[in-house]
């Protein structure tokens, strides 16, 4: 799958499970109808209102060849591609603890409350009122940030995973 689909597939799944909206998959396909590609799966998006979710998930389907909601490895690229982004936003300042605390959260549950993830949600929920937990979950994120920013695939990121680094970042 191409970035630029990539990015689609991250737009859309942000959409349903982060509650972002789904202008970003809007303008995703405004911005490939500006660089001169052509489909009627794009030119159908690019001209969907913002609040019908139906149909501009049908559209994505159908510019994808697929389902990403249906696919769990696309859903838990989705999720390594979230905390590598917020992980350097984080790094950066300009993401906070508290706005993603809930998105941390859900894709926690979304995921199944999956080993290497359930530290970091933890953490991050227990920092916002114990101090001791704010290294603990920075460290983490960084940590699995970075794992994740390495690994081009699910199998090379549970592969480097290790969950004796994350139990270094456990406070308790």
């Amino acid at each position: 799958m191409k970035k630029s689909e990539l990015d689609l597939v991250d737009f859309l799944l942000s959409a349903r499970h982060l509650g972002t909206g789904y202008a970003s998959c809007i303008e995703w396909a405004t911005g490939r109808l500006a660089e001169g590609e052509s489909s009627p799966g794009l030119t159908a998006l690019a001209g969907r209102d913002p609040g019908d979710a139906t149909a501009i998930r049908k559209d994505c389907e159908l510019i994808l060849g697929m389902d990403p909601f249906a696919d769990q490895a696309m859903v838990l690229e989705w999720a390594g591609r979230y905390l590598v982004r917020a992980g350097r936003l984080f790094a950066e300042g300009s993401l906070s603890l508290e706005s993603i605390q809930g998105p941390i959260a859900r894709i926690t549950e979304i995921l199944g409350k999956p080993d290497w993830l359930v530290i970091l949600a933890r953490n991050c929920e227990y920092a916002q009122g114990l101090p001791a937990y704010r290294a603990a979950f920075e460290a983490e994120l960084k940590y699995l940030s970075r794992l994740w920013s390495h690994s081009p695939g699910i199998a090379d990121f549970l592969r480097s995973y290790d969950q004796r680094v994350s139990s270094k970042h456990n406070p308790v």
